[in-house]
This record gives C-alpha cells, sequence and structure tokens, in this order.
C-alpha cells in the first residue's frame, strides 16, 4: 500500500491528527513483516482549537517525527494551521505496525515548514503488542524556558525615570538553549505589580511616568506571557 500524505478536512470543533503506523511493503524508513505480525495501529490525536495555551497561538505548524522499535525514522510529516487559524482535521496515515515500541515526538514552530525554534512540544512512547491498536491524546508543553523585559532589545533600564516620561517596553521569550521563542502578542499581559499610583502601564507595554511631585518613589512592572505563564520583573525609581 503505497505512503499517503496528510489532507485537512474542514471541522467547527478542532484540528486533530491521526498518525497511524508504517505500511508493510512500504520502502525507505519501513521495515518488512508478515502480516500476522503486523496488524498494529497508532493514533495520535491533536484537538487544535483557535485558540489554546499548549499550542501556541504563534504555530503555524506541528512537525511530527515517528520512530519503529529498530529506530528507524517513519516519513516525517508537517500538518500545517489551517488557513485563517480555522479549525480541521489533519490526518496522517500508517498502517500495519510490528510489535514494538514506537517513539512520536512532536513539535509546533512559527512557520509552515517546521524551520524555527520550537516552541512546543510532546514525547511519548507507545508499544503494541498482539497487533494492538493505541490512540495517544497528544497534549503539547511549551519550550519557554524563561521571558525577559527589554527595551530596544535590551535588558530594560531598571532606574530612574523623570516625571512625564514615556517608555516602550517589550517582553521576548527564551528556550532554554537562550533561543528567542516566537510568541503571540495577544498573550502579553503587562501590569504594575508595586506602586501602581507612580505609573501607568499600557496592554502595549507603553509606560508612563505622570507629571507628579513623586520623585524617589519607586514601582515594579510585571511581564506575563499568558501561554507558558513566565514571568519577569522590572523595578524603576520616579525622578525628580
Amino acid at each position: 500500500m503505497p505512503y499517503r500524505s496528510p489532507h485537512l478536512v474542514s471541522s467547527p470543533l478542532a484540528w486533530s491528527l491521526a498518525a497511524l503506523g508504517l505500511l508493510a511493503g512500504c520502502g525507505g524508513a519501513g521495515e518488512t513483516v508478515s502480516p500476522s505480525r503486523a496488524s498494529g495501529e497508532i493514533t495520535v490525536q491533536v484537538t487544535w482549537p483557535v485558540q489554546t495555551r499548549l499550542i501556541p497561538d504563534a504555530a503555524e505548524c506541528i512537525v511530527l517525527d515517528v520512530a519503529n522499535p529498530s529506530h528507524r525514522a517513519l516519513p516525517q510529516e508537517i500538518l500545517v494551521r489551517p488557513f485563517n487559524g480555522a479549525s480541521a482535521f489533519a490526518i496522517a496515515n500508517y498502517s500495519h505496525l510490528a510489535d514494538g515500541t514506537y517513539k512520536i515526538v512532536a513539535n509546533a514552530y512559527p512557520s509552515t515548514n517546521g524551520t524555527g525554534v520550537s516552541q512546543a512540544v510532546a514525547n511519548y512512547s507507545v508499544a503494541i503488542l498482539n497487533g494492538s491498536s493505541v490512540v495517544v491524546p497528544l497534549s503539547m508543553s511549551t519550550t519557554i524556558a524563561k521571558v525577559a523585559i527589554s527595551y530596544s532589545g535590551q535588558s530594560a533600564p531598571a532606574g530612574i525615570l523623570a516625571p512625564g516620561a514615556e517608555l516602550e517596553l517589550s517582553g521576548i521569550a527564551y528556550d532554554v538553549a537562550g533561543n528567542v521563542v516566537l510568541t503571540s502578542a495577544a498573550h502579553e499581559v503587562w501590569s504594575i505589580s508595586s506602586g501602581s499610583s507612580y505609573a501607568t502601564i499600557l496592554p502595549n507595554g507603553v509606560l508612563t511616568v505622570p507629571a507628579s511631585d513623586k520623585a524617589g518613589e519607586t514601582f515594579t512592572v510585571e511581564f506575563t506571557d499568558s501561554e507558558s505563564l513566565k514571568s519577569d520583573y522590572a523595578s524603576f525609581t520616579v525622578g525628580s
């Protein structure tokens, strides 16, 4: 049976993928086994609504990698987010799996071709026994290790801000290796966590210190990425 590439089917509920194992007799990453030993299935299902904390809004595709019990890679699948963020079913099919343990790795990326820094990842080991069929409900965990408040691409200048000053801050997310992870502006949350009477901040990160006689008072800005739930803080002092 030939390899089948993924296709999209409209659905009002979610974007789901079903990834099944290797077809008997296929070349490449496959292995030739007798029909009696190759009747198992693995179904990986991803419920991908238009918005979800676990699969970032900024993600444009999921890359699915599966390795068979011999550690040989099955054909990689790239499932692209439906146009305009609509919900749909994305399906990649393999069948007639031999018994053994299969490794599944899924990564969410900000591009449609699987390039860039992974934003979310899931790892599974699935055992096929006696031709069993296994359904794996896939959930993704963020790769964001930390976020940082920045100004013009540099660390926020914690220090003195004169009354009437305006400063445009931004929040940057990083993975454990220090790579910048693309996030959605819709999930940036800015606030004054202490000293809120001495400054204001807009949802887009624009900080303003009102003209006042509060010289010497301090306040703290908090930034949170609501998808990864990572936060950072920067403290400032009102100048004279």
